[in-house]
């Protein structure tokens, strides 16, 4: 048996300086969203002791998650890529530190939880389809079938890694840290 049937085949790694960046800078950005899907749930059930506001948090981001995807295929088509990736990255990062900021505060507000919830929600539906869109210029298509192998198994192990990560780390150490 050949070894390509059996190992994935990491050439895009190898050949694509930007793609490298490009899948780095995922992990670290999904790791992030893992932690938060796991963290916010966890500050609004601690701060309201109800199962009920922990699904409508949840349920708050389905709306923007929806309307950032239909509009980020017409966004990443109309501007460029790289920057409209950019500045999703940027405000991403922006909501983590709103809601580490809010975790630390002394008497942590719930009305943020679900304000920065959707917006997040509402950006990531842009970035998505933005970072999807230049995998293809990236790799060029002889490399873009491992690409895009690669881009689930990063997917399917953060989805699994990511939250038992969160949950260590808030054994471990603070709401505000996760």
């Amino acid at each position: 048996m050949s070894d390509r049937r059996v190992f994935v085949d990491i050439s895009p790694l190898r050949v694509s300086r930007d793609f490298r960046y490009l899948y780095a800078g995922q992990m670290v950005s999904f790791l992030g969203s893992q932690l938060t899907v796991v963290a916010v749930p966890y500050q609004v059930y601690r701060l309201t002791h109800s199962s009920l506001q922990v699904g409508l948090v949840s349920l708050v981001g389905l709306v923007p998650l929806v309307a950032g995807s239909l509009v980020g295929g017409s966004i990443v088509d109309t501007y460029d890529r790289r920057r409209v990736l950019l500045i999703t990255e940027v405000l991403l990062a922006a909501t983590s530190v709103t809601l580490a900021l809010n975790a630390s505060a002394a008497q942590p507000a719930l009305w943020p939880l679900y304000a920065i919830t959707a917006v997040a929600s509402g950006l990531s539906g842009v970035d998505r389809p933005a970072r999807s869109a230049m995998v293809p210029n990236l790799v060029g298509e002889q490399h873009l079938a491992a690409a895009n192998a690669l881009w689930q198994i990063l997917m399917q192990v953060g989805v699994v890694a990511g939250p038992g990560v969160a949950g260590l780390l808030l054994a471990g150490t603070s709401l505000s840290a996760v």
